[in-house]
């Protein structure tokens, strides 16, 4: 791989420390990451936030370890029972048949790739542009690139980062080149590194220092110039920070704007109508999602109350009513939640769904093709992995499980066969951790 040299516009120096703090739910080797206003008032946003009497209720679904199902219920707290069935004009799905159909949810059993080596954050793009996605892993020792070979499988390692612990990534286009670049967040030395991709490889960015314990990352164009910024959450400092893009690769940084305690999750999406995205953080320790507004840069958050131990929050119009709804996990209560989005920035209730012990990654992608984005979940205690489909009108439905390697801590999804379905790879972290492929079987 060619590394080159690039010139960059450094975030200022924060006070160093010496490594991120642990009272966020979890340590060096049981991590993972995470990727908006609410609107004219916090009373607005507010309106969700009550966890007892204002939070609904889903049952959640079990499904066999490599089953793929045809139809799933959902149960609220009011006693409305809903099966969705997802045959088709053409017949019942029927998986291992070869067609993608809408609805189809089936999923082969689980092939590790890499075994022993702690593994806390997954993100998958066409890094060589020859048509096939790559994967590159955040290790507790360092960060590695496969080049995928179009069928489901990976060429061997490349290794870079040695020694450093990787936290978070982030993909996007960052510059005005053809090609997705990628974003490495390394907490123990406050660090955020950017790689730019140049001619199928990466040319090597200058790290530059930002806050303290950088645990999260998200790609957006928060000040609404048509240009992509990076939002970092810090788990250490309480605090996020955004480095405006000028387009080219070149970033300047914005003052920090407080967060709850401990954020690790964030995510960017545009949820008001106005120029520029809103950032949503997860906030581990304070038990709640911050809002930030876009346009000039990140405003002092509005909160949505959460339940126990949010972990990481997704984006996504999860009801299919047009307009961009909140997801999140909560790894202490074992739900995930669902804030429907108004569109103008206004916030409706929250509904809670029960996913099983120990949630530690989101991600939402529309995994059933039907058109509708759905939630996958890495569920650590179940050693499984956990689809919420989106359904039309409702949200998100109950989790209908997958077997993974043991202790998932991380899921990222991408068609890596060119079957048409959406494939899933995992991570799990500690001495027994690795990297799992799981293979859509249409």
């Amino acid at each position: 791989m060619a590394w080159g040299r690039t010139t960059w516009t450094l975030l200022a120096a924060a006070a160093l420390c010496g490594g991120c703090r642990d009272d966020g739910g979890g340590d060096a080797e049981s991590t993972s990451t995470g990727s908006a206003s609410t609107g004219p008032s916090s009373s607005t946003a507010s309106e969700g936030t009550d966890s007892d009497a204002s939070t609904t209720q889903v049952q959640p679904t079990t499904v066999g370890s490599t089953l793929g199902t045809t139809a799933f219920e959902t149960e609220t707290e009011t006693g409305f029972d809903t099966e969705f069935d997802t045959d088709t004009d053409t017949g019942p799905i029927t998986c291992n048949d070869g067609t993608v159909a809408a609805g189809e949810l089936c999923f082969g059993p689980p092939t590790i790739i890499e075994s022993g080596r702690s593994t806390a954050v997954l993100a998958l793009a066409d890094f060589d542009g020859d048509g096939a996605p790559d994967l590159v892993a955040g290790h507790d020792d360092g960060l590695t690139v496969r080049y995928g070979l179009g069928d489901g499988t990976f060429e061997e390692p490349e290794d870079f980062l040695a020694g450093q612990g990787v936290l978070a990534l982030a993909v996007g286009e960052l510059d005005d080149t053809l090609g997705p670049d990628l974003v490495v967040a390394t907490p123990s030395n406050d660090t955020v590194t950017l790689w730019l991709a140049v001619d199928g490889s990466f040319s090597a960015g200058i790290p530059f220092l930002t806050g303290s314990g950088p645990r999260a990352l998200a790609l957006g164009d928060v000040d609404g110039d048509g240009n992509v910024d990076i939002a970092i959450a810090h788990e250490a400092g309480d605090d996020i920070r955004v480095a405006r893009g000028d387009g080219s690769g070149g970033f300047t940084p914005t003052p920090a704007v407080a967060a709850g305690t401990s954020p690790l999750g964030l995510a960017a999406a545009e949820l008001n109508g106005e120029p520029g995205d809103e950032l949503a953080v997860a906030n581990f320790g304070s038990g709640n999602i911050g809002l930030y507004l876009g346009g000039d840069g990140p405003t002092p958050p509005l909160t949505l109350a959460a339940q126990a131990g949010p972990r990481d929050v997704v984006l996504g119009d999860f009801d299919d009513d047009g307009d961009v709804d909140i997801g999140a996990i909560h790894q202490e209560a074992g739900t995930a939640g669902f804030w429907p989005g108004g569109g103008d920035g206004t916030v409706g209730k929250l509904v809670a769904i029960p996913t099983g012990a120990n949630p530690r990654d989101a991600l939402a992608a529309d995994v059933d093709a039907d058109g509708v984005p759905d939630m996958i979940v890495a569920l650590q205690s179940g050693n499984v992995i956990g689809v919420l489909r989106g359904v039309p009108g409702r949200g998100l439905g109950a989790p209908e499980v997958f077997a993974t390697m043991s202790a998932p801590t991380a899921v990222a999804a991408a068609d890596l066969d060119g079957d048409g379905a959406l494939d899933l790879v995992t991570a799990s972290a500690g001495p027994q951790g690795g990297i799992a492929v799981i293979l859509a079987t249409p």
